[in-house]
């Protein structure tokens, strides 16, 4: 059994910054000149294998509901860059975790500009060929899509997600749901496996590893990654595997004022 667990409690500490971005009902028309920069076609790939089978298309609606349509064009890089860059990679995740539609980049060194509304167009193409065109003749399935950008080198994937969460009421204020964004967004990210261990050793990660949020006062949110086995020193996993814990936590737990847990991450 997997030994690293995420005690987000994503914790009773506190704050508020950038929450999931608001969004248009979906029988909404967007429209703008400035739309046309970015092209509304783009190449979708379907993939069980790859992606997941039997997504639910009221799930995945309502995880594309978050996704802001908006006309002002931005520019996406990996994090770590500078604030005034949308940094990737950026989940979407249904109400009930199962949904997820993610935002990255083929190049992790390069960018690309695109605006929501592109997105949103690009990930309803996405969900109409890969769920709904499916209905008819096979399982329900996740997929990618491409070639949507000037640079190409931006993709938005449609996935399944199956969370370990746990939720747990606070034994105090809960955080808010903007600041576990905050704390998500400064967190690693990185799909390269590392070590965590309780030992202080070269080239790994020590456990238990925290991240406050610190930019305000009350109600602010704090991530704990540990080891949760007696006797256990050390596990491999990736921080895009306790990012994504972490992603699902905010969503199941944190927007109902509850703290969260997610098990088995390695």
């Amino acid at each position: 059994m997997s030994r690293l667990f995420l005690l987000a409690f994503f914790c009773a500490w506190f704050s508020s910054a950038a929450a999931l971005l608001p969004a248009l009902p979906i029988n909404d028309t967007a429209s703008s000149s400035s739309a046309s920069e970015f092209p509304l076609t783009s190449r979708v790939q379907c993939s069980g294998g790859r992606f997941g089978v039997r997504l639910s298309r009221i799930r995945c609606d309502n995880a594309w509901e978050k996704i802001e349509q908006s006309i002002q064009p931005q520019l996406f890089a990996q994090r770590d860059t500078e604030e005034d860059i949308f940094s990737l990679p950026f989940r979407y995740l249904s109400d009930d975790g199962s949904c997820a539609i993610d935002l990255s980049l083929i190049d992790k060194e390069g960018v690309d500009v695109c605006n929501g509304l592109g997105i949103a167009h690009a990930a309803r193409r996405l969900i109409d060929e890969c769920i709904v065109d499916r209905t008819k003749g096979g399982p329900n399935v996740g997929g990618v899509t491409s070639d949507f950008t000037p640079r190409g080198n931006l993709i938005v994937t449609l996935s399944h997600y199956t969370s370990t969460v746990e939720c747990i009421p606070p034994a105090a204020n809960p955080p808010t749901v903007e600041s576990c964004n905050d704390v998500l967004q400064a967190m690693p990210a990185s799909t390269d496996v590392e070590v965590f261990t309780k030992h202080a050793v070269e080239r790994t990660v020590h456990v238990p590893w925290f991240l406050v949020d610190k930019k305000f006062g009350s109600n602010r949110c704090k991530l704990n990654v540990n080891l949760y086995r007696s006797g256990a020193i050390m596990e491999t996993t990736t921080w895009f595997n306790i990012w994504t814990a972490g992603v699902a936590i905010n969503e199941i737990c944190i927007k109902r004022g509850m703290l969260g847990t997610a098990y088995s991450l390695g």
